[in-house]
């Protein structure tokens, strides 16, 4: 978890489960303060102003993905049933239900589908190292050390 040092503490609550701190950030003029809460292990929200909005786009990409993934995984499981129970029919009453040319329509379809799971497949693992990333590098939560 990324440290921040206080330097300040502004209160505490009556039980000194809560604290407000005041952290200093940047040199001279360009110096900024921000105050955050901690609870009792002393974690807060991350000073940097990114955090939280980088955090929330890549947790909605990884929602997003996992959606698309399992819409595909659907798509792709219909229609492998659906030849399952077509070859099913064709084998118990010994004659063909589908064409030459719907056959081939079926077979391109499932392909489609399966090359559009792995398209998926990827897009998620994508959007799982993208929010991994922004969690190690711009984390919601520091834990903050000093004063105390």
């Amino acid at each position: 978890m990324k440290t921040i040092k206080i330097s300040r503490v502004v209160s505490f609550s009556k039980n000194k489960t809560h604290a407000q701190v005041i952290v200093l950030v940047g040199k001279g003029r360009n110096q900024r303060s921000h105050t955050r809460q901690l609870n009792h292990a002393m974690v807060g929200l991350n000073i940097d102003p990114r955090a939280i909005p980088l955090n929330e786009k890549y947790a909605e990409e990884l929602a997003e993905a996992r959606s698309e993934m399992l819409q595909a995984k659907k798509e792709l499981k219909e229609l492998l049933d659906y030849r399952d129970n077509v070859l099913n029919v064709e084998a118990t009453e010994e004659k063909s239900i589908l064409s030459d040319e719907e056959r081939a329509d079926l077979e391109a379809k499932i392909e489609a589908a399966q090359n559009a799971l792995h398209g998926t497949e990827n897009a998620l693992y994508d959007a799982q190292s993208a929010l991994a990333h922004v969690r190690r590098e711009c984390p919601r939560q520091c834990e903050f050390t000093g004063v105390f």
